[in-house]
């Protein structure tokens, strides 16, 4: 698969805002600090697509994007997690997250982001769970490996992928600096739309 363009459609605050017309939707989720923002713009092309910020849990809301003219929408998710704001707003963004991946009707997969540095914590193992028990499919993808030595990014995905229970193969090292990860999460993501 290639991504030859993409483009922000609407942000949503709301899941009954959500429109029947956004088949084939792909989601990235993860800690507020994970990266989702810089993956999608790496995974995209584009740099100024998704808002980065270096103070984490910047994505408060869903934010779609539509890519290769409709052909399916990448969303963006609140993170969890760590957040300079009160518990309220932290309550409302759990909820619209957890409404919007047990009711969107055309959410095909879910990418799990964590930073390949660090060991994955309670939230990350119960978004799996979540996805699990809806029946959600998911792929984690290892952020951040630009961060570590080459050397030692293959024993931290391994160490990684077995803290969570699954097999290496269901784990991605990405990374936008090193430019690593691309293919092989284009990869899972069309197989997930076939």
């Amino acid at each position: 698969m290639e991504i030859k363009n993409a483009e922000f459609v609407t942000t949503i605050v709301d899941i009954k805002n959500l429109s029947k017309d956004y088949k084939n939707q792909v989601a990235f989720v993860g800690r507020s600090n994970a990266g989702k923002s810089t993956l999608i713009n790496y995974l995209c092309n584009n740099s100024k697509l998704a808002r980065t910020s270096k103070t984490p849990g910047l994505t408060k809301n869903v934010n779609i994007f539509s890519v290769n003219k409709n052909s399916f929408y990448i969303v963006d998710l609140p993170g969890y997690g760590y957040h300079q704001a009160g518990k309220q707003d932290e309550e409302r963004w759990s909820t619209l997250l957890e409404n919007f991946l047990t009711q969107s009707e055309d959410l095909k997969c879910v990418f799990a982001l964590m930073d390949l540095r660090v060991k994955p914590n309670d939230d990350d193992r119960q978004m799996l769970k979540f996805c699990n028990y809806y029946c959600i499919p998911f792929v984690v993808l290892a952020t951040k490996a630009d961060k570590t030595k080459k050397l030692e990014r293959e024993k931290l995905a391994t160490d990684l992928a077995h803290s969570i229970g699954l097999a290496r193969a269901n784990v991605i090292i990405t990374s936008s600096v090193d430019k690593i990860g691309k293919n092989e999460i284009l990869t899972k993501l069309e197989q997930f739309l076939d």
